[in-house]
């Protein structure tokens, strides 16, 4: 009889952590996806691309712009504002922002219009 009860208690105790292992799998595709929704909301493009009165770009006509950035450490995800030249290389605003967080350069990733950038680059050749 007590070999009986151990096979009852035996799968028992397997059903009960095949049905915990199916939960936490379950969460997990949960929280994956709300990250990813979360993160594909920041990383929207942005509608900041001066204009002329006949709807082409004017980047000649204005001095500076402002543009949103998304900074993406592994602490946090931080969308930020930077008024700058449309020639002015983005390394600049990369190493301002990084001074101001207290973060290396390296450990944070930068993406402009969805994609990540580089600071070589600037605002008009990434748009």
């Amino acid at each position: 009889m007590s070999l009986r009860i151990k096979q009852v208690v035996d799968r028992f105790l397997k059903e009960l952590q095949e049905a915990i292992d199916a939960e936490i799998q379950d969460r997990m595709v949960k929280e994956r996806a709300d990250l990813h929704q979360k993160l594909q909301s920041v990383l929207e493009i942005p509608s900041w691309v001066p204009t002329s009165q006949n709807g082409e770009q004017a980047f000649d006509e204005l001095p500076s712009i402002t543009i949103a950035v998304t900074a993406v450490t592994d602490e946090y995800v931080d969308k930020v504002y930077f008024k700058i030249r449309h020639s002015t290389r983005l390394k600049r605003l990369m190493e301002k922002y990084c001074s101001q967080k207290s973060k290396e350069l390296g450990s944070v990733k930068f993406f402009f219009g969805g994609h990540r950038i580089r600071g070589d680059e600037t605002p008009e050749e990434v748009s």
